[in-house]
């Protein structure tokens, strides 16, 4: 489930630098 979490992260991550 980390994995996931920290995929989500990083999505999230992206979108906010966009």
């Amino acid at each position: 489930v980390q994995a996931l979490k920290a995929c989500h992260e990083k999505q999230m991550d992206k979108g906010k630098s966009k």
